[in-house]
């Protein structure tokens, strides 16, 4: 209570001496939002699972970097309709509330990522069916302010040691590091199918079968333009490779072919811009692929493919992301991009052995008979669901670096309070708190009724969080 009242004190006094009588009404409000920010001990962010990006940005843009750098703190949940009079609004009011203490954390993020990469969102895509994975939206319609945005969250999730659901090329991280510590492009020995493999294997197929042709008839015969493609909104295009864009830099893109709906020409003009881009006509033709530059030309389409062509994009996400990572940091990530990737992604693989090792118990014994029946059950799950027993309990998609040891997971005897409740404990699922990491499992009567009651609750409860 003397702490308390004394740093009241100690603020007061502070904004009394600060606010003095020459002091205008404008700068009386930029005072008070700095020593507002300087007695904020926590970085608190209140979001609605319905509008996750709407409220992120709201609460996350223009931020200082020493307050990004604050203690992490979420209240996540729903906001309150409330009829009016002009119709229903949203009050400031939480439905669901929880004790920030990890899983807040995790479902935030994991929130903010369904959102940010649904492809209805527009920023992401999905690459090749075959690898799962994501990659910037060539051409975007979304500002790049928006990019900046994830840039920024990517850089709070790995700030506060939370892995990420998302999957992107192996390439975008050596990428990443070399403009985040100063080494600019990508080097020609990474500029290579091989380099594009993990996200576009059809395209590094292509390319490695044009760099096996020896003969210049060989080359010829395949009659490639020496220029790049570019799909985005309805629109093909084909361009002359582009100059290096720096940051906050309107590049150029010279158009040699273009269509709308497979028949129209798009018209380029002075004021012709596609996300980021300024596009003009060429005026010249493209040179061909010949047995000479075939070389040149796979490097230009890898440096094409996997930067130029979505820069815009990948500049706004870096500066989001160095705006709250130390590019000193990152430089020791420099000769092991894949541990970057891991540190952001997490493993998407689950050893169920090492998750049960590592689980502790309340109310239970890992050598309970009831305990043995529950392992038998799981460990004999796909991995795909063992992963979303391990969401439905953690609320995390991924293990974090370091495995399941790492890993938060609490098996809780579910209690009954009085003989109302005792009398339907057979019919309770089981129910969990991601804020702990805790599943709080009832001792159902029999191996097949418990694993049912699981497979109920994994199925129905992989969202929210709650104490049963």
């Amino acid at each position: 209570m003397r702490q308390a009242y004394s740093t009241a004190a100690n603020i007061t006094e502070t904004r009394r001496r600060t606010y003095t009588s020459h002091t205008n009404p404008f700068e009386q409000s930029q005072l008070g939002r700095q020593l507002k920010h300087a007695e904020q001990p926590y970085l608190l962010l209140a979001v609605s699972r319905r509008n996750v990006l709407r409220d992120s940005f709201d609460q996350i843009w223009q931020r200082r970097r020493s307050e990004l750098l604050l203690p992490l703190r979420l209240r996540l949940g729903e906001r309150d309709s409330v009829d009016s009079a002009d119709g229903i609004f949203e009050s400031q009011e939480y439905l669901e509330i929880g004790q920030d203490l990890g899983g807040v954390q995790i479902e935030f993020f994991n929130a903010f990522c369904a959102a940010a990469f649904a492809s209805e969102t527009g920023m992401f895509q999905n690459l090749d069916g075959e690898t799962g994975m994501s990659w910037f939206r060539p051409g975007s319609l979304q500002p790049t302010y928006m990019f900046e945005l994830v840039g920024v969250v990517v850089g709070l999730a790995v700030y506060n040691g939370v892995t990420l659901p998302i999957s992107l090329p192996d390439v975008f991280y050596r990428n990443l590091l070399r403009f985040a510590v100063g080494y600019g492009d990508l080097g020609d020995v990474e500029l290579t199918p091989e380099a594009i493999k993990s996200g576009w294997p059809a395209q590094a197929k292509s390319l490695r079968v044009i760099l096996a042709l020896d003969s210049e008839e060989e080359v010829a015969g395949l009659g490639l333009d020496y220029s790049f493609p570019l799909e985005a909104n309805g629109l093909r295009l084909s361009v002359h490779l582009p100059q290096e864009l720096a940051e906050r830099q309107t590049g150029v893109l010279e158009v040699i072919s273009s269509s709308i709906a497979e028949s129209h020409r798009l018209p380029c003009s002075e004021d012709t811009y596609l996300s980021g881009w300024r596009l003009t006509d060429s005026t010249h033709a493209p040179e061909t692929v010949t047995a000479a530059n075939k070389q040149q030309y796979i490097k230009d389409y890898v440096r094409w493919l996997t930067h130029l062509s979505v820069a815009p994009q990948l500049c706004a996400f870096r500066k989001g992301l160095l705006t709250v990572l130390d590019s000193h940091a990152l430089a020791l990530f420099t000769h092991a991009p894949t541990s970057l990737k891991a540190l952001i992604e997490g493993s998407p693989h689950l050893d169920i052995r090492a998750l049960r090792a590592a689980t502790q118990y309340q109310g239970y014994d890992a050598e309970d008979r009831y305990i043995q029946k529950f392992w038998r059950i799981v460990e004999s799950w796909p991995e795909r669901k063992q992963l979303q027993l391990l969401k439905f309990v953690t609320a995390a998609e991924r293990l974090p670096v370091g495995g399941a040891e790492n890993v938060t997971f609490v098996i809780s005897r579910a209690m009954v309070a009085d003989t109302v409740e005792r009398q339907g404990y057979m019919d309770r699922l089981p129910t969990t708190s991601t804020c702990f990491g805790t599943l709080f499992l009832p001792e159902y009567a029999s191996k097949g009724m418990l694993e049912r009651k699981l497979d109920v609750a994994i199925e129905w409860g992989g969202v929210g969080f709650g104490v049963g």
